[in-house]
C-alpha cells in the first residue's frame, strides 16, 4: 500500500522501458468490406477497429463486438464486415440485394455469412429473408447463414474476446517463447498464475498466455473470464 508521494514516484521495477519507435509506419490496409460505413451516425455507434492490419468498420457496437468474440477464437482464420453481398428471390418471385453485416472465415475454410441484429429489433420477415438466402445461395460463397444477436454474448466471453485483442496488438516474441516453452512441459491442468510465476515476466507472462490461448496453444478448462486464477490445459496437437 503506497503511504507517501515518494514512494508514489518510485519507478515500477516490473514496467519495462518503451521499445524504440520504428522510422517508418506503415498504415492499416483498406477495409476488405464491399460497402462503406459512414463514421457519422446521430442514432447508433460507428468507427472502426484494426485487425490482422486492416481497418475493420462497425455500424454498431453489437457488430464490434461479434467480430471481436469470432477473432477470440483459435479457429477463426478471417472476419471482413459488410460482405458478402448476395442476390435472392422472395416469396412474391421478386429480386433483393443484401448484404451481410459479417463473412466469417474458418481455419478449415468453412465460411459463415453472419447477419447482427439486437434481439429487440430481429423479426419474423429477417429470419424468414435468411432462410431463402440460405436456400439460394451458392456455397462456394458461404456454408452457413448466422444470426448473432447480443444474447449470444456473454460477459465473460466479451471481457475475454477484447483482452485478446488487447494483448494481440504488442506481442514480444521472447515472452510468447518463453511461455510456449512451459506449456511444452503441462502435465496437466494448471492455473494461469502458476506458469506466469514460473515464467518470472510478470504482468508480461500474463499477457503471452493470452496469446498462448489466441493461438490455440492451451484452453479455459472451464467456460469464464481470462484472469489469473482460471485453470488452463494444453490443446492436442
Amino acid at each position: 500500500m503506497i503511504t507517501n508521494l515518494e514512494e508514489y514516484l518510485k519507478p515500477n521495477p516490473w514496467l519495462r522501458p518503451p521499445r524504440p519507435t520504428p522510422e517508418l509506419w506503415a498504415p492499416p490496409e483498406p477495409s476488405r468490406g464491399l460497402r462503406d460505413v459512414p463514421l457519422v451516425s446521430r442514432g447508433s455507434s460507428h468507427g472502426h477497429i484494426v485487425l490482422d492490419d486492416c481497418w475493420l468498420d462497425f455500424e454498431s457496437r453489437l457488430e464490434r463486438n461479434v467480430a471481436l468474440s469470432f477473432l477470440a477464437r483459435p479457429d477463426t482464420a478471417r472476419v471482413v464486415e459488410q460482405t458478402p453481398r448476395v442476390v435472392y428471390r422472395d416469396d412474391d418471385g421478386e429480386w433483393h440485394e443484401h448484404v451481410f453485416d459479417l463473412y466469417v472465415t474458418r481455419r478449415d475454410g468453412v465460411k459463415s455469412a453472419v447477419f447482427v441484429k439486437p434481439s429487440a429489433l430481429l423479426r419474423p420477415a429477417h429470419r424468414r429473408m435468411l432462410e431463402l438466402i440460405a436456400a439460394q445461395m451458392s456455397p462456394q460463397i458461404a456454408q452457413m447463414v448466422l444470426i448473432v444477436t447480443e444474447k449470444k454474448l456473454d460477459r465473460a466471453a466479451l471481457y475475454n474476446a477484447e483482452l485478446i485483442q488487447e494483448v494481440g496488438r504488442d506481442p514480444d516474441p521472447d515472452d510468447d517463447a518463453a511461455i510456449a516453452g512451459l506449456i511444452s512441459g503441462m502435465t496437466g491442468p494448471l492455473k494461469i498464475d502458476d506458469l506466469v510465476e514460473a515464467s518470472g515476466l510478470h504482468g508480461y507472462g500474463f499477457r503471452a498466455v493470452v496469446r498462448a490461448i489466441a493461438a490455440g496453444k492451451v484452453r479455459l478448462t472451464k467456460l469464464g473470464m481470462i484472469d489469473r486464477s482460471a485453470v488452463i490445459e494444453r490443446v492436442p496437437e
